[in-house]
């Protein structure tokens, strides 16, 4: 058993073609508009199922999702908006993991503005987590009253 915690998720190598905006797919093509956060979807380490799901297009999405607000969006249409190189923010939110060795990690992530999986756009992300370990007899030691 663990705590799994996911710290930050940023998307970075933006440019003026290339970007995450509000789009279908977050594509640029679609929205002068960044992105207005993220869904970020983390399986293969047996992570507790949480209350929350994003309900996004009449379509419940995995509830082993951490929300991150695009902080440093902007608009794009108005002149002299400078290009945004990186777009995401911080999470800090904790949940029980079963599997904190797991062999496979998956990284799944969602725009907040539809819903749809982002597509791949010759863009890097980064993500920042920890695990941390909990010790084996912590599950069966007894509680004094």
């Amino acid at each position: 058993m663990g705590i799994f915690t996911l710290e930050s998720f940023y998307i970075t190598s933006q440019t003026d073609a290339i970007y995450v905006s509000s789009g279908t797919n977050g594509l640029p093509a679609n929205s002068n508009f960044d992105c207005s956060g993220f869904y970020v979807e983390v399986n293969g380490l047996g992570l507790r199922p949480q209350i929350y799901t994003t309900n996004l297009s009449n379509n419940l999405r995995s509830n082993k999702m951490f929300p991150i607000v695009n902080v440093d969006g902007l608009g794009r249409g108005v002149a002299g908006d400078s290009q945004r190189i990186i777009c995401g923010g911080v999470s800090n939110k904790e949940v029980i993991c079963s599997n904190p060795t797991g062999q496979v990690l998956q990284v799944k992530v969602y725009s907040m503005d539809t819903g749809d999986l982002i597509s791949d756009q010759a863009l890097d992300s980064v993500i920042n987590f920890k695990i941390e370990l909990l010790p084996d007899d912590f599950q069966s030691a007894q509680i004094q009253t």
